[in-house]
């Protein structure tokens, strides 16, 4: 009985040794320190470009570029991506990222103006004149 007992425990044990082995493995293969950092400018100008919206396409890994147009993006997994650099009104850009180790990614992006383009919209009102009596009424003088 003795025997038995001890031979499940060390069954138990090898057991949760290679569950706690290949668990750990898979982690390690799939987490990553990478990190990417860079900054955006306006390809024509030169200027800094603030509030680019810089992610991997199809997760939820991103950043936006701050005041000084840079940005960075850390703890970045393994695996192949589309960096995805897209701002309202300039040319969106799409890189490919191949993330197999650890590494330090750093990019200068220069992005095309892409203006849009609408259609003019006048705003037409009555004028207010009851508001216009009601407010000389209260304050003593009329508006212009």
């Amino acid at each position: 009985m003795q025997k038995n007992l001890a031979l499940n425990r060390i069954y138990f044990i090898f057991a949760l040794s290679i569950f706690l082995l290949i668990s750990t493995t898979n982690l390690s293969q799939t987490r990553s320190n990478s990190k990417i950092t860079g900054k955006i400018t306006d390809i024509a100008t030169g200027e800094p470009l603030q509030n680019v919206n810089i992610f991997l396409a199809n997760t939820t890994i991103g950043a936006a570029s701050g005041r000084d147009s840079e940005f960075y993006i850390r703890r970045v997994p393994l695996g192949d991506y589309d960096l995805v650099f897209s701002r309202i009104g300039y040319e969106a850009k799409v890189i490919h990222l191949k993330i197999t180790r650890q590494q330090v990614f750093d990019f200068d992006e220069k992005l095309k103006s892409n203006p849009i383009k609408g259609e003019q919209v006048r705003v037409e009102a009555p004028e207010p004149n009851p508001w216009k009596k009601k407010f000389k009424k209260l304050f003593g003088y009329g508006l212009s």
